[in-house]
């Protein structure tokens, strides 16, 4: 009789996901149209609440978006989002003195209105079901 009681107390506890539901959310980043390959994007929520979502593209600008505290690869949650754009070149500089220490620095590649979240022109709206985005920019936004 114990052993019933346990199966239906482990049947009841349910067996969801360990994370919060998402939309998938895919596209493609262009800047003039050409792709931007190995920048970094992130969706914003519009009006500050709500979780933060990003991914990388590749050599052909193709990105996929994982959410913060969701599944990878698995998207954002259903909502309006500001999305910010960056794409650094960067270079190490071997220290002439001391092989283990050197210098590495970053050097912006894209205008820098796409990495202000409140002064960029890109937003989005992700919708139930898969998101298919196409992020158009600009060298003069």
């Amino acid at each position: 009789m114990f052993f019933l009681f346990v199966l239906l107390l482990i049947g009841c506890q349910g067996g969801g996901s360990k994370y919060p539901p998402t939309e998938m959310v895919d596209g493609t980043i262009l800047l003039d149209g050409a792709p931007i390959p190995k920048a970094s994007i992130t969706f914003i929520p519009s009006g500050g609440d709500g979780e933060i979502a990003s991914g990388f593209s590749d050599e052909q600008g193709k990105f996929v978006i994982s959410s913060q505290n969701g599944a990878p690869g698995k998207g954002a949650k259903i909502g309006e989002y500001r999305v910010t754009v960056s794409q650094a070149e960067v270079t190490y500089t071997p220290s002439p003195t001391d092989p283990e220490a050197g210098t590495t620095t970053a050097k912006e590649l894209l205008p820098k209105v796409y990495q202000d979240k409140e002064k960029t022109p890109l937003s989005v709206s992700i919708q139930k079901g898969k998101n298919n985005i196409k992020l158009e920019l600009t060298k003069s936004p």
